[in-house]
């Protein structure tokens, strides 16, 4: 792992990966904790309000990875 975090470039593809996930993760949840609530079982519902905790913690943390490795990308 400490291979990937050391080039600027795959830290940023990484942080860009937790974004994208983070946001996928958190429509999924938030469609299985709301929307589909009655059609699915307890187990799962109570799994989607999980996941509406974890989808937007892992954009906080793809963001804050990008702007940490922001500055040493940029060539003037």
């Amino acid at each position: 792992m400490s291979g990937v975090l050391e080039s600027p470039r795959s830290v940023f593809n990484l942080a860009n990966n937790l974004v994208l996930s983070g946001v996928a993760i958190l429509i999924v949840g938030v469609l299985g904790a709301y929307c589909f609530d009655e059609a699915i079982g307890l187990g799962l519902v109570v799994g989607s309000h999980m996941l509406t905790i974890v989808g937007p913690s892992l954009v906080k943390i793809g963001y804050v990875m990008r702007l940490s490795v922001q500055d040493k990308l940029v060539v003037c």
